[in-house]
């Protein structure tokens, strides 16, 4: 990136360094883009695409707010300033990616939307059409999080293709690629009523367990041989952390989409089940993150420990509830033996990652778009803030421990003995 920066400024020259870095990742993100075989995940199970379906959406998110932060319409931004041989640009180069990002985001979510089915379990996204049925946590979760993505942030779509399967044809004979049937704006009400049905299926699925995370989903017992069984009633036990992860961006968005506190309230509850499963135990992340969802629903005293709901009132769990990790170290149970696949390794960078997304900042004084959106008020706003900042001694705890991994070239271990040895305490 050319100098646009008066070097005898340190702060302006962190810019043009933290610019330049921003500049060299996006670079790796086109290149993705163009080597992603697409049409492989196509003939995938509905949660590989809906994986895309956020990845993109996420990207063009990205490439808006930063250039609208960074580079002003008026040309006014602080890496706009014309220099000395170098034409200046008023906006971000990335921008022309947009509406590629966004016709990806849109084909990948119109095939994967197709999963809903309302016959089996009374609702729910299946996992994969040409296996037996199975109504799964990942699934569900990310059609919820990628409508609610898709209705906050798609910035709309007049690329016909693929959509367009006919030509209608005027009276001379000229093919006529009429694309209004197939426009999709911005803040489609069709995502955000997706997200709002998905999320109210799947919080009365059953499928979490008794310390309050999900399973991995249900089956249907015996309907390989009998098609007519609809119900689900066989759950696969298994806790994954990626299936706490994933639903906390979507209730994020479904409370700015809604104004629904509901949302944030199982958001919280959910993160600190998760926390509680690991054996953290080193201070409280109870006293105000309970302390959220008692005060939306009731008016009592500032004291924290009065909010406390009575299902929740002993804050230390027992060691047969640590089925997410020891010593308040977030695990997969594949890690303390080291066999976790290259796929289960990201898993916990995926709950980290809907983690941040959730605990982002509510907006306070005027909705994001006015009309659509919702902004909060100061008190909830604040309750936000201070209850994810008490995860935060959590998540620095995990993050030391991952640090303390590391080999003589700097890379990271992904597990094994030293999550068992305890290393990362």
């Amino acid at each position: 990136m050319p100098g646009t920066f008066d070097k005898s400024r340190k702060l302006d020259v962190e810019k043009q360094m933290a610019e330049n870095e921003i500049n060299k990742y996006f670079a790796q993100i086109t290149s993705y883009y163009f080597g992603e075989d697409h049409f492989a995940i196509r003939l995938q199970a509905f949660d590989d695409m809906l994986w895309v379906v956020l990845g993109w959406i996420e990207a063009a998110n990205f490439v808006s707010v930063h250039s609208e932060t960074h580079y002003s319409p008026a040309g006014t931004g602080e890496f706009e300033e014309e220099q000395p041989g170098w034409r200046g640009s008023k906006e971000w180069h990335a921008r022309q990616f947009i509406p590629a990002f966004a016709h990806r985001a849109r084909v990948f979510y119109e095939l994967a939307e197709t999963g809903w089915d309302w016959r089996l379990c009374g609702g729910g996204m299946t996992w994969n059409p040409r296996l037996l049925p199975y109504k799964n946590a990942i699934t569900n979760q990310l059609f919820i999080s990628a409508s609610i993505a898709m209705y906050l942030h798609f910035p709309g779509d007049e690329n016909c293709s693929p959509f367009l399967a006919t030509k209608s044809y005027d009276d001379d004979g000229d093919g006529d690629d009429d694309c209004d049937s197939n426009f999709r704006g911005r803040y489609d009400p069709m995502y955000r009523a997706n997200a709002i049905i998905g999320y109210e299926w799947l919080k009365n699925s059953g499928m979490t367990n008794e310390q309050g995370l999900y399973v991995d989903g249900f089956h249907i017992s015996g309907y390989r041989q009998n098609h007519s069984k609809t119900t689900c009633d066989e759950r696969n036990e298994m806790v994954y952390t990626y299936n706490q992860g994933v639903i906390l961006s979507g209730l994020r968005g479904l409370w700015e989409a809604t104004g629904n506190v509901t949302y944030l309230e199982d958001g919280h509850e959910l993160i600190r089940n998760v926390i509680d499963a690991t054996g953290w135990k080193e201070m409280d992340v109870h006293s105000t993150s309970r302390q959220f969802t008692a005060q939306q629903t009731q008016k009592s005293s500032s004291k924290s420990g009065e909010y406390i709901t009575k299902d929740h009132e002993d804050a230390s769990p027992s060691s047969s509830s640590n089925i997410l990790g020891t010593s308040g170290i977030l695990t997969e149970l594949c890690d303390p033996s080291g066999t976790c696949s290259q796929n289960g390794q990201t898993f916990k960078g995926i709950f980290f990652h809907h983690l941040t997304s959730f605990c982002s900042p509510l907006p306070t004084r005027r909705p994001t778009a006015p009309g659509r959106t919702y902004a909060a008020p100061r008190e909830l706003a604040t309750l936000h803030h201070r209850s994810c900042k008490e995860y935060a001694a959590w998540v620095v705890h995990n993050a030391q421990a991952a640090l303390r991994t590391r080999d003589e070239e700097g890379g990271l271990a992904v597990g094994g003995g030293a999550w068992e040895r305890g290393e990362g305490r």
